[in-house]
């Protein structure tokens, strides 16, 4: 994600033995460690650049050591300030797994999806019940939406559209959804994951190239290759390179 000074930023930690908590940013060509100064979040799930607030976002938590053995995970929202991390909110989006700047409202959104699964007979495991689920910072705290349209049941991706103007969700059947600012709209594409190139097993990556005026997309695949899509129009077309 991208500051108001024009640097790329990210936070992270390396385990199990030590927590980190190192940020950087790379601009110039160049990684360069930032001195984050204290109460720095030891882990990011999420991390976007908010326009509003000119900003990275990140949520995440810190790690509190309550004595010798044990250890208290608090989780939060925090913004990157130039200089330090600033805690916005002790909330945090359950179960997103991706977050974006929506430019019609002005603010963060956060999304979760995850189909059902029924367990075979004698598997020894219990049934989960699929969710789709929207959320959106109000610079405080997050609150879950309850739009009258809801994206099928499946993980997904949040990414802005090759011209900035929308906010858009890609998940793993190929679906392309639109954030109208309440409510998320059905964009109907073709040439998506079907046959042998579908459905898609996320997580999913995506970003606007707005030079060509596309949506990027890498399809991790554990069972063959990755895989590179593009959306252009409507029409998705499967590329053979990958990263």
């Amino acid at each position: 994600a991208q500051d108001e000074f024009g640097q790329a930023a990210c936070t992270g930690t390396v385990g199990p033995r030590q927590e980190l908590s190192d940020t950087w940013a790379f601009a110039d060509g160049v990684w360069k460690r930032l001195a984050a100064g204290g109460h720095v979040p030891q882990s990011g799930q999420l991390l976007s650049s908010d326009p509003a607030i000119s900003a990275i976002v990140l949520v995440g938590h810190t790690l509190a050591h309550t004595d010798a053995t044990a250890t208290q995970d608090t989780p939060g929202t925090w913004k990157w300030t130039g200089h330090r991390w600033s805690l916005l909110s002790h909330t945090t989006p359950t179960a997103a797994s991706s977050l974006a700047y929506d430019p019609v409202s002005r603010r963060l959104l956060a999304y979760g999806g995850q189909q059902p699964y029924t367990a075979g007979p004698g598997m020894g495991v219990p049934n989960l019940p699929g969710y789709s689920r929207t959320w959106a910072f109000t610079g405080t705290s997050w609150v879950e939406l309850h739009p009258a349209t809801t994206p099928d049941q499946a993980p997904g991706v949040l990414t802005a559209s090759p011209d900035g103007h929308r906010l858009l969700l890609i998940n793993t059947f190929g679906q392309t959804w639109i954030w109208t600012g309440q409510d998320w709209q059905r964009h109907p594409t073709r040439g998506g994951p079907t046959g042998s190139h579908g459905p898609w097993i996320g997580p999913l990556s995506a970003a606007a190239d707005p030079s060509s005026g596309q949506i990027v997309l890498l399809v991790p695949d554990s069972n063959s290759d990755d895989q590179t899509w593009t959306l252009h129009a409507d029409t998705w077309t499967h590329h053979p390179a990958t990263p």
